[in-house]
């Protein structure tokens, strides 16, 4: 029935005031802008995203050259988290093993998060937030892992990798989107 019938055109019902407020939606944007990933990647230049895929690349090709990315002895000499370690004062290790990786995939996969999720979040947030967004959540992850592992019996175990700090970069990601949503 509604194919039948001669199409309405809604611009012309509308008042001047309603054009207008469409005419300005359609130039700016619209209320998506903000959250637009696209809108919020514009003429963004996220070096700092770019300086830390640089420093974990880097990294694991030290790890590569020192004797290979899993081998236990590399891993320890450039401080990968060890809990029983950082119980004893070796707190940096909660920083330093968040740029070890233990193997390519490894590393891949979190640096793919790392351009995905580091960009939006740097271009809304700015890059001061962001760097201190990336490293509270990385250092964070990693304590957390010591004390659990401490709790739990394990102080002896390995853990290396940039997923925590990735992970909280999600987080934050999704915290923008949901002040974003309640905002419109």
């Amino acid at each position: 029935w509604r194919l039948h019938q001669t199409p309405v055109h809604l611009e012309a019902l509308l008042g001047e005031a309603s054009r207008k407020i469409l005419f300005r939606l359609r130039t700016s944007g619209g209320y998506e802008s903000p959250l637009s990933l696209r809108q919020a990647l514009k003429g963004q230049k996220s070096y700092a995203v770019y300086a830390l895929l640089c420093a974990n690349i880097a990294m694991f090709g030290l790890q590569v050259s020192l004797g290979g990315s899993s081998n236990p002895e590399v891993l320890y000499r450039l401080g990968a988290l060890i809990p029983e370690l950082v119980m004893a004062g070796e707190w940096w290790r909660c920083l330093t093993a968040n740029f070890l990786h233990l193997n390519l995939l490894h590393l891949l996969a979190n640096m793919v998060g790392l351009y995905l999720f580091g960009r939006f979040v740097a271009a809304v947030l700015g890059t001061a937030k962001f760097l201190a967004t990336y490293f509270i959540s990385g250092i964070g992850a990693m304590f957390t892992v010591a004390i659990l592992s401490i709790w739990v019996g394990s102080p002896d175990i390995f853990c290396v990798g940039a997923s925590g700090a990735v992970m909280g970069l999600l987080g934050v990601m999704g915290a923008i989107f949901l002040r974003g949503w309640r905002r419109d």
